[in-house]
């Protein structure tokens, strides 16, 4: 079995790992990132036996059934989150959602949803403010390019220390506490996970028809992205927002010489201006 920690990127390994996941999924990783790179993939090369990255690069390049791809992809993709990350993002989507003069049914997309937190986040927010029954019906999509992410969302299962960042009564209304074996372990209640819809979305590629979101959350997805890539991902975006509807995007990011109709509200909040974006 391979030493990972012995592992090293060549910088043609790099350039044709790079050149790949650019091409397929619009994902840019600069020199920069070869120490990330070697970490990441290190894991699967020793899982699969390999002993170096120009074995693993043609393992997935020959692999027809894309699954190789897509593992690879999953590896490099992984990124933290949690439960109500930027709260700002939740107390507008509560004003959104209380406001009567927007359409029914509400409907949110979760455009990288990652584990689940955020989609998760999004219902409770939803469920909080429009009450039991809701007062509008609620529609949520969330999706993510990691197959393996998606997974465990629609599980709905967290660990003790996941689940601090929900405030205690929140918790208790929304999460089932694991005994025995479980102990430690949270799911999610069943009123939360059937208003989520999981797919998985590459949104580089043609994205599925769908009516259009009051709100989709793209966040902390454009740290990926070039400025070309950045431009491509928001106008593929824009027909999915509803006309006075918003796009969040993490606060660590920006859209600066990006090119969009979208309308700059606050920081992390674009807004699709009635008339415009079409």
């Amino acid at each position: 079995m391979p030493d990972v920690a012995a592992l090293k990127i060549s910088s043609r390994d790099f350039q044709h790992l790079s050149s790949l996941v650019r091409e397929r999924f619009g994902l840019v990783l600069e020199p920069c990132k070869e120490q990330m790179v070697t970490a990441r993939l290190g894991k699967r090369l020793r899982e699969l036996n390999y002993s170096s990255f120009s074995d693993y690069y043609r393992h997935v390049t020959s692999d027809a059934s894309g699954a190789a791809l897509k593992d690879m992809v999953d590896a490099l993709t992984t990124k933290f989150t949690s439960f109500f990350r930027e709260p700002e993002h939740f107390e507008l989507l509560r004003k959104v959602a209380a406001d009567s003069s927007q359409p029914d049914p509400m409907r949110v997309w979760s455009a990288a949803c990652s584990t689940g937190e955020e989609p998760y986040s999004i219902a409770i927010t939803l469920l909080e403010t429009l009450g039991h029954p809701p007062a509008r019906d609620i529609e949520i999509l969330a999706s993510d390019i990691s197959s393996r992410a998606l997974e465990r969302a629609s599980e709905g299962l967290y660990q003790a220390e996941q689940v601090a960042t929900v405030p205690k009564l929140l918790a208790r209304k929304y999460f089932l506490k694991g005994e025995g074996k479980w102990s430690g372990w949270f799911r999610v209640k069943p009123e939360l996970r059937k208003l989520i819809e999981f797919r998985q979305v590459n949104l580089m590629d043609p994205l599925p028809a769908q009516l259009p979101f009051s709100v989709i959350f793209c966040r902390n997805v454009m740290i990926y992205f070039d400025r070309d890539g950045q431009e491509s991902v928001v106008n593929r975006l824009v027909p999915f927002i509803e006309p006075n509807g918003y796009l969040f995007i993490g606060h660590a990011e920006g859209l600066a010489g990006v090119r969009h109709p979208l309308r700059y509200l606050q920081p992390a909040v674009y807004k699709r201006v009635h008339g415009r974006g079409k």
